[in-house]
């Protein structure tokens, strides 16, 4: 079982305080990897948005290494495009935990689908930020081309397999994609892709 399949078994069974030591230890035996840091920021945000109280020790530690691992993690990684597109994407659910606004983050996704525009996983950003020149179209209007991209993404094997490389990040993406769709189409999608039972 490689790391990332174990990172998502702790994540399931809300073994938090077992994950956090298990992705300490991934740093170091991944050679601190982008994929790592993503994965550690996202195991952090799942425990700090989605699973305790405000105040509880647990939180306050995330809340301060959430912040820690971002850093050094763009020490490391702020010239690598996938990077800061996945990093982006998950900054969005929480800029305030990075000490960053809503619109820093789209300024890093939209550097990632600059640096690349012909890259068919970076081209969801020029899908979804709004850098002025729709700002007379209204929002379901706006969010039918996202929608044919999703559709379409999910279509794309090789994409597909690109995205569920990432891990539990991957897996979280194409649940936030999903969402976007019709109930239908989204219930049909998780069965389909086996999507994780705490998002479907």
């Amino acid at each position: 079982m490689n790391w990332k399949s174990k990172l998502r078994q702790l994540i399931d069974g809300e073994k938090w305080e077992d994950a956090l030591k298990f992705m300490d230890e991934v740093l170091e035996s991944d050679s601190h990897s982008a994929d790592s840091y993503l994965n550690y920021c996202f195991l952090l945000g799942e425990i700090l948005l989605e699973t305790t109280e405000f105040g509880t020790p647990l939180q306050n530690y995330c809340e301060v290494k959430i912040y820690q691992v971002y850093k050094e993690a763009m020490a490391r990684y702020s010239d690598d495009v996938d990077f800061l597109f996945w990093q982006s994407f998950l900054m969005f659910r929480g800029s305030y935990f990075y000490e960053m606004d809503a619109y820093e983050v789209e300024d890093m996704m939209y550097k990632a689908y600059l640096a690349k525009p012909d890259d068919k996983l970076y081209q969801w950003a020029r899908l979804t930020i709004n850098n002025g020149d729709e700002d007379n179209v209204d929002i379901a209007t706006r969010w039918e081309k996202p929608k044919e991209y999703i559709r379409t993404m999910f279509s794309d094997k090789t994409l597909l397999k690109r995205i569920n490389e990432k891990g539990p990040v991957g897996e979280y993406w194409l649940y936030v994609c999903a969402g976007r769709l019709e109930k239908s189409e989204y219930d049909e999608i998780c069965r389909a892709h086996l999507l994780p039972a705490c998002y479907c």
